[in-house]
């Protein structure tokens, strides 16, 4: 005859309104300081691709006035 297997007995699971960290006694912590750092980062990338674009941007406008002076010839202006 099979024996009858014990059911499990349900844990209790915690409620909503308390966090992990209540519920282990711990205090939560800020980390204002990683967003801003996060928010400079940010910025500075910017800034880089910024710099990076604007240089080929010149270097592309500098070719052309050299090729453009090139296929005229010197020019009489002083």
């Amino acid at each position: 005859a099979p024996t009858p297997t014990p059911t499990p007995t349900p844990t209790p699971t915690p409620t909503s309104s308390t966090t992990h960290e209540q519920q282990n006694g711990e205090r939560r912590v800020q980390r204002d300081d990683l967003g801003f750092l996060g928010t400079v980062f940010l910025v500075g990338i910017g800034f880089l691709l910024a710099l990076g674009a604007t240089g080929v941007v010149l270097a592309g406008r500098a070719r052309r006035r050299r090729d453009r002076a090139a296929e005229t010839g010197p020019s009489d202006e002083a």
